[in-house]
């Protein structure tokens, strides 16, 4: 129910049925109520036979009947007219609204149009072409339409004022159907040619203006068409033609009116969302997003992506406020494996679907990175990785080892200790060389030098260390085991 605008009941041509819309509308009145009991929205009514909608007074809250859209704006026409609500008792600006059918020509859509507006229209429907089948986009007034939309937005101002005035513009032809408009304290004309044929030489006559214009300018453009002379000036019409004149008030400062639009609808707002400046004013416009989406641009009276946005109030503008449905976001959490081991970058992040992110692994001092796990796998570094989930990534670091291995030379003629094993980086470890029985040590090789018996090695690689052992002389002729004795040397 948060997008119902009013509730609607069209009684058409059962003008004299009474009961059922009275029934249905006590009905709507008593259930669509706050936890206040106060009534929440409003009810319309159209009523099918021109001159009795102010019966349903006290019954609906806006009203309506049919009317024609020629210059007799009270003759009944229950197919092609406009269907305008009638000044209700007591209202001081009645919320009118047209509905426009079967429209032929972007000609006949605009005079459509400009008739409402005349007839007090405060805003506009249109019934779709072909019923229920009809495609509106395939109509010939359509490709026009978005220039007769922007006319409705640069008037929105003028439109939202009463559609009555103590003054009057009077036409000297009958083709021509108008209204006056009082804002910012001048007049304003609102006309159209209802024929096919061009109205020139114009002559329209203002009885009752407080005022002498100082010229009638083009509303939409602020450009000088004429001036007044004796409450009357001249202007030429084309067929089917439409014209909104600024009766321009001597010494006031040009006024221009800033409306915005957001599309789509109510995905986001704009401020300031309307407003009238005077020329040469410069307006800051910020957009902002409902939850889901994001700004994508501005169009008409400004453009670019830049938020907020200046723009310089040199004419009327209509901007509009671009949003998109936000891209889907997911989150990146990573872990180190044993924890302080190391670091991953980006360690976390929120990146848009589809972005491709590069991980990096770096090992804290005497660790290596071993493997990715979770969100990413194998053993490449950097590692990148698709943002198509939420992922949680692991580093794994392993501590740096290295081994030692000994070996003796000659083989079995002695010993070392430690013989072999493994060992963190950076770890000293004392090799003792034991020789065996007649054999001595003689020198260390490979990972270790000299002849110093112990010696300390520091582990920063794998090393293989051997002992050198020699074997120990033996005298086989003794000269001390030789024995002489005296004789008589017989």
């Amino acid at each position: 129910m948060s997008n119902l605008l009013f509730y609607y009941w069209d009684n058409e041509n059962v003008w004299d049925e009474w009961t059922a819309p009275t029934n249905v509308m006590n009905r709507v009145k008593s259930l669509d109520v706050d936890s206040n009991g106060k009534r929440m929205h409003p009810i319309y009514g159209l009523q099918g036979n021109e001159g009795t909608t102010r019966i349903y007074n006290g019954m609906t809250d806006v009203c309506g009947d049919y009317v024609s859209g020629d210059k007799n704006q009270f003759t009944y026409e229950s197919s092609y007219g406009v269907m305008v609500q009638d000044n209700i008792e007591h209202q001081t600006n009645p919320a009118c609204i047209g509905q426009i059918n079967n429209v032929s020509t972007a000609a006949d859509m605009r005079r459509r149009v400009y008739d409402s507006i005349i007839a007090g229209a405060k805003g506009i429907g249109f019934f779709r072409d072909g019923g229920q089948s009809g495609d509106v986009t395939a109509r010939a007034w359509w490709a026009s339409f978005p220039t007769l939309r922007w006319e409705i937005d640069q008037m929105l101002p003028i439109i939202r004022q009463q559609h009555w005035t103590t003054w009057k513009a009077e036409p000297n032809s009958p083709a021509i159907m108008l209204t006056t408009r009082d804002y910012n304290n001048e007049g304003y004309i609102i006309l159209v040619n209802e024929s096919n044929s061009a109205v020139n030489s114009l002559a329209i006559t203002l009885t009752g203006l407080s005022y002498t214009p100082t010229s009638v300018n083009n509303f939409f453009k602020n450009s000088v068409v004429t001036t007044v002379a004796n409450s009357k000036f001249t202007v030429s019409i084309p067929a089917y033609g439409t014209a909104v004149y600024r009766l321009v008030r001597s010494g006031t400062p040009t006024q221009y009116t800033l409306s915005t639009t957001i599309l789509p609808a109510a995905k986001g707002t704009v401020s300031p969302a309307n407003g009238t400046y005077t020329a040469g004013t410069n307006v800051s416009l910020t957009a902002t997003p409902v939850s889901g989406y994001v700004f994508s641009s501005w169009t008409g009276g400004a453009t670019g992506t830049t938020n907020p946005v200046t723009i310089t109030m040199n004419a009327n503008k209509a901007v509009t406020a671009n949003f998109a449905a936000a891209p889907t976001q997911y989150t990146l959490s990573t872990t180190i494996l044993p924890a302080g081991k190391g670091t991953v970058s980006p360690a976390n992040g929120t990146y848009t679907a589809g972005t491709n992110v590069s991980l990096t692994a770096t090992p804290v001092s005497g660790y290596k990175f071993t493997s990715w796990s979770g969100g990413a796998t194998g053993t490449a570094n950097p590692v990148t990785i698709t943002m198509n989930s939420n992922k949680a990534v692991t580093a794994n670091f392993t501590q740096i080892t290295y081994t030692l291995t000994t070996t003796a030379n000659p083989a079995g003629k002695g010993t070392i200790a430690p013989a072999n094993g493994t060992y963190t980086t950076g770890t000293q470890v004392t090799l003792t060389a034991t020789p065996a029985s007649g054999y001595v040590f003689s020198s260390w090789s490979g990972g270790a030098t000299g002849s110093a018996n112990p010696v300390t090695i520091t582990m920063d690689a794998n090393k293989t260390v051997t002992a050198n052992f020699t074997a120990i002389p033996v005298d086989i002729n003794p000269v001390n085991s030789w024995k002489f004795t005296e004789g008589s040397g017989t």
